[in-house]
């Protein structure tokens, strides 16, 4: 049976949370892209432009992407033969996403 610490649990949703806010898929990249080759708007196609060179800013400057506020939703698989130390799971997770907010505000 492998057992898991909260605290990795806590720290490892934080990563991913950060890495949300500051890295979007290059399939999407890709697909704005090609969204801004074809908008027949030139608004839109400016509009597209904007949210390519903010995706850029934030994967560079560590500056989320969206200031929109919003609501973590976390999908978790775990295995029967995992045993979590230190305090609930859940607590776990609801820590990561806690500790990513308070990380990004002092940046």
């Amino acid at each position: 049976m492998k057992t898991i610490s909260t605290d990795i649990i806590a720290q490892t949703v934080c990563n991913l949370c950060m890495n949300a806010n500051f890295n979007l898929n290059s399939d999407i990249v890709c697909a704005l892209a090609r969204a801004e080759e074809s908008e027949q708007s030139q608004t839109g196609r400016k509009i597209l432009g904007q949210i390519l060179e903010n995706s850029e800013i934030a994967r560079e400057e560590h500056i989320a992407m969206c200031q929109d506020t919003g609501m973590a939703v976390v999908f978790v698989k775990v295995s029967q033969n995992v045993r979590i130390e230190g305090g609930a799971f859940k607590d776990a997770i609801n820590e990561g996403v806690q500790r990513q907010t308070q990380n990004y505000c002092r940046a």
